[in-house]
This record gives structure tokens, sequence and C-alpha cells, in this order.
């Protein structure tokens, strides 16, 4: 028989749900909000809301962030659905993406410009080797860049830095492969405590710095892709980068918005797109949609999954 002590204990050493921390804005970390399959919510008021009126809060602001689960097609529908809302609303949108990395920029400019058919799109950004998700989830998202010819941008750097890195520390990479990033900073806790919650504590998968620096890299070359395309544009209120990436790098804007904001003032907001019924952390996001758990056709699924 198990004891109390032993229940306790065993309690205490388990890690936090990821979706209902106490983290990130000190106005909301404190507040949860349950969300329901189809609904959009404001984590500032705690009701529904649309995606008109994430345009209008999108006013002046000049990087949105929307997180996802990566094989979940209405999430991906749902961030081609709010680039559509703001391009409709007269914004200049780019479109970065955690899916492919720099080196596609090239494929990823002739998909915008209309120089290739899909297939040759697909072969060219080396999809399949580089991000290996079937296509078509994010069909809709390549439609509306192509249609209205948006800028396209490879956020990611190639993962065996990341595997290098979380291995055996930054030294591990190159001079050359080191000079093109920013210093690596590992001193959020909050961010820190975040990873450690969605990896777990199961045998393997601690959260030392190796695992943590691996992971700020990640968040950090991304951020830096798109700041440094950024500031090449020119100046207008009327542009925005929206960024797509897994939610765990978006949630509590402690991934990529966050390493961004080391660097740079700019105003961002951010939508975490998560599966439901859940109750969330009103700070992980400015808003949150919600859809119910998607059941891969070869894969069943008992619980809602997140998106890294």
């Amino acid at each position: 028989m198990i004891s109390l002590v032993t229940i306790l204990l065993l309690a205490q050493t388990q890690s936090p749900d990821p979706m209902r921390m106490q983290i990130g804005d000190p106005s909301r970390k404190s507040l949860q909000l349950k969300v329901e399959p189809g609904g959009i919510y404001s984590d500032h008021t705690g009701g529904k809301t649309t995606i008109a009126d994430i345009v209008s809060a999108a006013n002046g602001v000049q990087f949105l962030f929307i997180g996802e689960n990566h094989d979940n097609p209405e999430h991906h529908q749902f961030q081609a659905d709010v680039i559509d809302a703001l391009v409709k609303s007269g914004r200049n949108v780019i479109v970065g993406m955690e899916m492919f990395q720099r080196r596609n920029q090239t494929a990823l400019f002739r998909w915008t410009l209309n120089k290739t058919s899909q297939d040759e799109f697909i072969t060219e950004s080396d999809w399949k080797n580089v991000w290996g998700f079937d296509y078509g989830l994010y069909k809709p998202i390549f439609d509306v860049v192509r249609a209205n010819r948006l800028p396209l941008v490879g956020l990611n750097i190639p993962r065996d830095w990341v595997r290098k890195v979380s291995k055996d520390g930054a030294k591990a990479l190159t001079a050359e492969d080191r000079g093109s990033m920013p210093e690596l900073d590992l001193t959020n806790l909050e961010h820190r405590a975040l990873i450690k919650a969605m990896i777990g504590d199961m045998p393997g998968h601690a959260v030392g710095d190796g695992t943590f620096a691996g992971q700020i890299l990640w968040d950090t070359a991304m951020a830096d892709t798109a700041l440094t395309y950024w500031e090449r544009m020119p100046r207008s209120p009327q542009w925005i980068f929206v960024v797509l990436a897994g939610s765990g790098h978006i949630m509590y804007d402690l991934g990529i918005p966050y390493r961004l904001g080391q660097r740079a003032s700019y105003k961002r907001e951010s939508i975490v797109c998560l599966e439901g019924p859940e109750t969330v952390s009103r700070s992980i996001g400015d808003f949150v949609y919600c859809t119910k758990t998607y059941t891969r056709p070869d894969e069943p699924q008992t619980t809602p999954k997140r998106g890294k």
C-alpha cells in the first residue's frame, strides 16, 4: 500500500502542466481560463473573441506570433485565415515559418513570385527532409502566401546545430556557426521551468544546461532570422511580421518572442493554438484558439498534444 507521504512526494516531483503554469505576464499569470473547441479567446479579457478582433488588436503591432500543433489541420487553416484577414485589412504581411531553414530562402522567394509549381516548390524547399509533415496540412498557408505574393521567410537553422548544442553546449558549434548567431542567454528561469514542464522528468529527459541551451539556440536563431529580415524592410506602420511555429516556441512569450524582445522593442502579440477542452493560464498568450484533439488516421489519440 502506498503511504500518504509517498503520494505527497510524488505529487511534489511531478512536472507542472505546461498549459497552467504561473509564469509570464504578472498581471495574468495567476488567472485561468477554460477554453472549448471552436472558440477564440482573449487572455486579456477572459472572454470569446474573433479574428476581426485579433486584426484590430494588431494595429500598431510589428510582430504577431501564432503557435500550433504541427499535425492539426485546423490550426493551419486558422493561421491562414488570420494572415488573410490581416491582408484584407490593409497590412503588408511577411510570413516567417519554423518549417523552413535559412538555406531554403531562394525556393521560398520563387514560390511567392509564382515562379514554381507546387511539386517544384516541395522539391526545391526540401520540404520532406527539412520538415516531413504532410504538405497538405500547410497548404492553406502557402495558398494565401502565393495569392497575395507575401514575403515568405525560412526562420530555422540546421537540426544538427540544436542536437550538438543540446549534447555538448554552445562550444559544439564551429567558430563560423557561432559567429552567425547572437550569444545565448540561459538566465531566464521561467523559460527553463517551461522547457522542463514540456519535456517532463522521464529518465533520459532531464533538462540540464545542454538541453536548455539547445532550446535557447533554436528560439534565438529564429528570432534573429526574423529580426534581420525585418530590419532590411522599408519602415512603414503597414508592415507586420507573422511568425508561425510550434506553440512551445510561443507560449508565455518565453520562446521566440522573448528572444526577439531582448534585442528590439518592437510591439508584439501572440496567439496559442491548442487542443481541448482545456484550462489554461491567461498568461499563456494574448489570444488562444482551441480545436478538438486531432486524431491522425494511423494513430489513435487520447490526450491533447502540445506544439513543440
